[in-house]
This record gives structure tokens, sequence and C-alpha cells, in this order.
């Protein structure tokens, strides 16, 4: 699925740069209590869904365990 971003910018008269974004859905299962956290924290924290959080917690750990992978070479 291609997902037109909203911030295109327009760049030298007609030319328009457009960042095409691809994502596939993943199904997960979860206790309810960790969707209660999920949820509350989400909110406390400004995330518009439930979804964006999710992402921004899996791009910090990505992000975690390849800054500890780099340090461990």
């Amino acid at each position: 699925m291609y997902r037109l971003p909203t911030n295109i910018s327009k760049n030298r008269g007609r030319i328009f740069e457009v960042e095409i974004d691809t994502t596939k859905v993943v199904s997960v299962k979860l206790n309810i209590s960790t969707i209660k956290m999920i949820d509350d924290l989400a909110k406390k924290h400004g995330f518009s869904s439930r979804s964006d959080f999710i992402r921004a917690a899996i791009d910090y750990f990505i992000t975690h365990l390849r800054n500890r992978d780099l340090k461990h070479k």
C-alpha cells in the first residue's frame, strides 16, 4: 500500500518532492493489561493512536539494540 505523507513540498516551480511510505499490517496478540498500559502511555505522551505509539516503541527498541551492537563490536 502506498500512502502520501502530509508533508509534500514544492520545489522549483512545478516540481514536487514526495516521499512514498510503504507499510504492512502486522498482527500481534497482547495481554489486556499491556494494551491498557499502551493506551494510557500513548494518551499521556500525546500519541494520536495506539499504532503510532507501538511504531515509536519498536523504532526506539531497534535503535537501542543497534547502538548496543555497535558498542560491542
